[in-house]
């Protein structure tokens, strides 16, 4: 216990001070067994190795690769032209754009980062010219951007299978119906607020023959999706295997189909998807021994010990983990909150009898509804960068948005079928 106080106090402290939170477990880690003195170091490093010893983990950089190349070669523009043929239309369209574009990207990226940075970068712009509040736009966008951790394929659904031994395809089937509520959830909120202050809609009835040509030119962009959730979920090929061959299937439209994407792009494209993912895998292995002495410590144990002697229900123990991981997602990077809390709190909820696919599917898109919450999170932070606009300002416009994400949460918490049905449906689980 001693042992896991040194931890937490050194870690959230490195962290007080600004280091990057990778850097910051890794010498949180070694000031704590400096200061304790009583496991050799070689034990430590091997766990930092371990940490990234995944052939799962392998997805990480190729669907971060695969969305980078994606924007490099032009399949996010016609992902918006085709949102904008279906919901344009619609009062608040390209803030209905915004959110549509969002899922598209999310079934293909799974980095609400990259979604934020692409798809903002277009609209936030775009939608202030057309005269919608510029704290409105980007909280559409940095609330949207949330779904590509929750929609598969997604980064924060391949860490946590690869650090709980859960099925990879059944976490991502177990996002498709909360991930969908979520997107309904935040268009719903755009109705309400477009109305309320008169957002502009487009008066201007696209003709069906240019519809239909739009969507012709678009398939490239929806085969993408297409191919990565059929080869998963059918079990043609792992999540590793599918995040490869997208990116082949990428670089095959994006050379011979657009004819956009020149050695320069790709090269681009290679260095910002490798510094992404690098720093991901960074925050994994460092995680991984700040995991392995927190559960040498006993704290699991103990925290159970101690829920158990006080808690009865399942439903307020439930709640408590919602509470906590909303706290833990406002504050740190979601992978982090996976590497180091799951191994403490999911075996805690399965005691009690919570099914763990469902508290793992849970875990992922509650750390996901951190990363666009104030005060810390970065979706928000590159939005009101892209806008030009103090993060003060644009937290107040996010918060109707964080509300619906958190009512999902709650929801899909208390309604497990919500998750289970489609992994249980296809076999996967």
């Amino acid at each position: 216990m001693q042992l896991a106080v040194y931890l937490f106090l050194l870690l959230f402290g490195i962290l007080f001070l600004g280091v990057p939170i990778g850097i910051g477990m890794c010498t949180s880690v070694l000031l704590a067994l400096q200061i304790w003195g009583e496991m050799p170091l070689n034990m430590i490093f091997r766990q930092y190795y371990q940490g990234v010893d995944s052939y799962s983990l392998l997805a990480i950089p190729m669907f971060v690769l695969a969305g980078e190349l994606m924007m490099q070669c032009g399949l996010i523009r016609d992902i918006m032209r085709l949102c904008k043929v279906f919901v344009g239309r619609l009062r608040g369209g390209l803030a209905h754009v915004n959110i549509l574009a969002s899922v598209l990207f999310a079934a293909m990226s799974g980095s609400a980062v990259a979604d934020t940075a692409s798809v903002g970068s277009m609209l936030i712009p775009a939608m202030e010219e057309e005269g919608y509040d510029a704290e409105f736009s980007v909280a559409v966008t940095a609330s949207s951007s949330c779904l590509s951790p929750m929609i598969p394929p997604s980064i924060p659904m391949v860490v946590y299978s690869s650090t709980m031994s859960v099925s990879t395809a059944a976490m991502f089937m177990g996002g498709v119906i909360p991930g969908i509520l979520t997107a309904i959830a935040l268009g719903t909120i755009v109705v309400y607020l477009s109305k309320k202050h008169n957002y502009p809609k487009d008066e201007e009835k696209i003709p069906v023959k240019e519809a239909v040509r739009t969507v012709i030119e678009c398939i490239p962009a929806i085969v993408t999706p297409l191919i990565i959730m059929a080869g998963i979920f059918t079990g043609w090929f792992t999540a590793t295997e599918s995040a490869a061959i997208a990116c082949v299937w990428v670089l095959l439209v994006g050379k011979f189909f657009y004819r956009t994407l020149t050695k320069e792009k790709v090269w681009k494209a290679l260095v910002t998807s490798m510094t992404t993912a690098g720093g991901i895998l960074l925050i994994n292995a460092a995680a991984k021994p700040l995991s392995y002495l927190v559960a040498f410590s006993g704290v699991p144990t103990l925290c159970a010990q101690f829920i158990s002697a006080h808690i009865s229900s399942k439903y307020v123990v439930l709640f408590l983990i919602n509470i906590i991981l909303l706290i833990l997602g406002a504050m740190m990077e979601c992978s982090a909150n996976i590497l180091i809390f799951a191994p403490i709190l999911v075996p805690m909820a399965v005691s009690y009898g919570v099914d763990p696919l469902a508290i793992g599917v849970v875990f992922c898109i509650n750390c996901a509804v951190g990363i666009c919450t104030p005060p810390f999170g970065p979706t928000l932070f590159i939005g009101s960068a892209i806008a030009k606009k103090p993060v003060t300002s644009c937290m107040k416009a996010i918060l109707p948005f964080c509300m619906a994400e958190i009512a999902i949460v709650l929801l899909i918490t208390y309604v497990p079928g919500l998750i289970t049905f489609l992994p249980k449906l296809f076999g996967l689980y």
